[in-house]
């Protein structure tokens, strides 16, 4: 990992704020609505069993960003998790939906999501990785 400074530990607590309540708002929403959830943005959810599995992940990332809100220099990992598995998401879901396009159509909210995710995964995986800028090359 690239040496933690002031400005990649502030970003890194506002990427918690953001990702812990939403994570735990989504996974919740999940767990307790596992075929609806996915129904009410237009996307098949059968019988529920992935979006329970998605939707415990999801609780578990929320909870560790909001412990990452107070302590985010020990949870800089999860930064590269979310990066990581959206960034395949992202990848897989624009392969989906481009498959289901040729073949018939595809729902609006996977291209959605696709685009959201790779978004956040540029985000997380560049403070993870990137370099400081000069003006803060001081180390914490």
């Amino acid at each position: 990992m690239i040496p933690l400074t002031s400005h990649r530990l502030a970003a890194a607590k506002a990427v918690f704020i953001v990702f812990g309540p939403c994570a735990l708002l989504v996974g919740l929403t999940m767990l307790l609505f596992p075929s609806s959830f996915w129904l009410w943005i237009g996307i098949e959810a059968g019988n529920g069993i992935i979006a329970t599995l998605y939707g415990s992940v999801l609780v578990g990332v929320g909870l560790v960003s909001v412990a990452g809100i107070f302590q985010p220099e020990r949870h800089l990992s999860l930064l590269l998790l979310i990066g990581s598995y959206k960034l395949i998401a992202s990848m897989m879901l624009l392969l989906r939906c481009a498959q289901l396009l040729a073949s018939s159509s595809a729902p609006l909210a996977g291209w959605v999501i696709a685009a959201i995710y790779f978004i956040m995964a540029a985000f997380c995986l560049g403070l993870y990785f990137l370099p400081p800028a000069k003006k803060d090359a001081h180390h914490v």
